[in-house]
């Protein structure tokens, strides 16, 4: 959530039919993501391709 807010870009994370903002941590939490369940992140706005990077090493570290 923290590194979400930090960007330019709008980053959304979707759960089967549910989609919400990443920065919105009663959003994310609302969500039920669980270790092994699939989900795609969005990322629009200024500087995509930076935002994609931080938000692939954010994963690929904590994850």
């Amino acid at each position: 959530m923290k590194l979400a807010k930090s960007l330019d870009s709008m980053v959304t994370i979707k759960k089967a039919d549910k989609e919400v903002d990443a920065s919105r941590l009663l959003s994310l939490m609302g969500l039920g993501v669980r270790c092994n369940d699939e989900v795609m992140v969005r990322i629009e706005g200024g500087n995509e391709d930076a935002a994609y990077d931080d938000m692939k090493q954010y994963f690929e570290a904590n994850l």
